[in-house]
């Protein structure tokens, strides 16, 4: 007479419902990822960068307008240059007026806000990541700095044309902004193209 035989399972079985691989996810190269994907530092509290890009930056932007307007240099050019994504809704307005009354500062920043908002988007859609824009806009205005105070044969002919130093600090970091995104644009754009590139490069069936 053949006894059943009892088998008792130490590990229990793989369930069906269940999704996790064995093996690594491939990448587009069609290479399988070793070990943990190295990941980007984010902000706290921020998953990518358009948080950064459309909301952080465009406020930061309008405060640093309306900041440099109380030291707006000579006759408010410094204010006016240096506010250029935002002082070209001035254009709009057929009598201008008084330009210190604070109509005029709102709409500067108000407009520069959603300047650097639309080109935030592009650099987010670029992937240009927010502490690689910080590093350039760091470097960049003290570069502005150097330059506007350069234009001088001294500190103090430059202070009695402009006033102040925060008229040139401020000043520099708008240009900064602007530079900043010039270059992460450019760096962002290389690196895209480069991607494609390699990807169709991969993707092409070889010989």
């Amino acid at each position: 007479m053949h006894r059943p035989q009892i088998v008792i399972e130490i590990w229990p079985a793989k369930s069906v419902t269940d999704t996790r691989e064995e093996n690594p996810v491939p990448n587009i190269s069609g290479k399988p990822l070793e070990g943990k994907q190295r990941r980007e530092p984010t902000l706290p509290g921020m998953k990518n960068e358009r948080w950064f890009y459309g909301l952080i930056l465009p406020l930061a932007w309008a405060g640093c307008s309306l900041l440099h307007f109380r030291f707006p240099g000579d006759e408010y050019m410094l204010w006016a240059v240096s506010s250029l994504a935002g002082s070209w809704a001035l254009i709009l307005i057929p009598n201008v007026g008084d330009i210190s009354q604070p109509a005029i500062r709102l709409l500067v920043a108000g407009a520069g806000a959603v300047t650097i908002a639309g080109v935030g988007g592009i650099l987010s859609w670029l992937r240009v990541r927010w502490w690689v824009w910080i590093t350039l806009w760091l470097a960049t205005s003290l570069a502005w700095l150097g330059f506007t105070l350069g234009q001088y044969p001294s500190m103090e002919r430059a202070l009695a044309k402009n006033g102040s130093w925060w008229a040139y600090i401020l000043s520099a970091m708008l240009m900064g902004s602007y530079t900043a995104m010039l270059l992460g644009a450019v760096g962002g754009g290389f690196k895209r193209c480069r991607q494609k590139l390699r990807a169709r490069r991969d993707q092409t069936p070889r010989d």
